[in-house]
Order: structure tokens, then sequence, then C-alpha cells
């Protein structure tokens, strides 16, 4: 469908649309030739068996159960690390939050995420046992994810998450360090 058709059926502005096609380009999901149209790209090569879709989505779509234990929610101190990493200044705090996600009740992921404290003041753990945070954090909060930057590293299971994981011996994992990005005043922040 054109722009003024796909701005119709989703009820949004001709504007909104064209700058979802530009990301989308962009992205290199899809791609415009003068006089013929816009065309879906072919499905790029993956890691076979890894994903980094969201969680729950992930879980179900291969017939598992996903839930989630939030293990940490706290406001902290932002590190001169996170300070750094997240462009933020030395005075601001950051939310800390640790979670353990299973599949069946098989746990499998251990993540830990840090982000800055203005961005939603008042995110309480009550919140994360209801909603999953990327909703709270696009929907609730309307704070648009517009980037993401990862790095995949192999490697084996620290000796003490032994016990989170429910092992007894060295496991091969990936170690995943992901930083996601918002539009802030017409300028990509992290």
């Amino acid at each position: 469908p054109n722009e003024d058709e796909i701005a119709l059926q989703y009820g949004m502005s001709r504007g909104t649309v064209r700058k979802a096609i530009a990301e989308l380009q962009r992205m290199g999901l899809i791609r415009k030739e003068q006089g013929r149209g816009t065309f879906v790209n072919e499905q790029k090569p993956s890691l076979s068996g890894f994903s980094l879709v969201e969680f729950d989505q992930y879980m179900k779509a291969q017939n598992r159960v996903p839930s989630t234990e939030t293990l940490a929610f706290e406001t902290i101190p932002v590190t001169e690390s996170l300070s750094n990493k997240l462009e933020l200044p030395t005075n601001a705090d950051v939310i800390y939050i640790a979670q353990m996600r299973f599949a069946s009740g098989l746990p499998i992921v251990y993540e830990q995420r840090y982000f800055d404290k203005s961005y939603c003041p008042d995110l309480s753990e009550d919140m994360l046992a209801e909603y999953t945070l990327h909703w709270l954090l696009v929907e609730k909060y309307q704070i648009p994810l517009v980037r993401l930057t990862h790095t995949i590293e192999r490697s084996n299971l620290a000796d003490d998450m032994f016990k989170r994981f429910q092992v007894t011996e060295p496991v091969p994992i990936f170690h995943v360090d992901r930083l996601s990005y918002t539009e802030r005043k017409d300028e990509i922040v992290p």
C-alpha cells in the first residue's frame, strides 16, 4: 500500500508513516526503487538458535511458558563507567534492575539493566510484576527506542552463577552487552 493507505489503515499521520518507512529503509529491511515502489528486502542470515527478540514472544513461539523473577530493583548513584556509557552527569541517579528469566520453569537468562531515572521517575517493582520493562518504557513512558547496539561473546558461566542457573559445573553461555538509544530533543542518546 502507498503512504496514504498505510496512514488511513493505522490511523496515523502521513509524516509518521514517512518516518517509519525511512527507519525501515535505514535498517536495511526495505528498499525504494524510483518509479517502481517500495519493496521488502530478503531476510539476512542470522545466528542459528540465538535471538534478540522480546523474551516472552520468543519463548511462546517455542511452546514454552515464559516467566520473570525480579531479583533487584533499586535507585543507585551513577558510576563513572555508567556515566560515560549512558552519557549522564556524574550526579545522576540510575535505576538498576536484575531479573532472572525462565522458560517453563528453567532459568535461562540473567539480565542486569541500568537506565537514567529521569526517564521514568515513578517506575516501581510492582509495575514490573504486571508489565515487561520494554512495554513500560515504550508505551507508558513514551520513550521511543530508536537504535540498539550489542556485543555478543561466548564464554562460560561464572562460578558465582552456578546456583542461580541450577548447574554444578561450567556451561557455555552467550554474554550480551546491549545499549539502547532513544530520541530526546531531536538528538539520539543512550
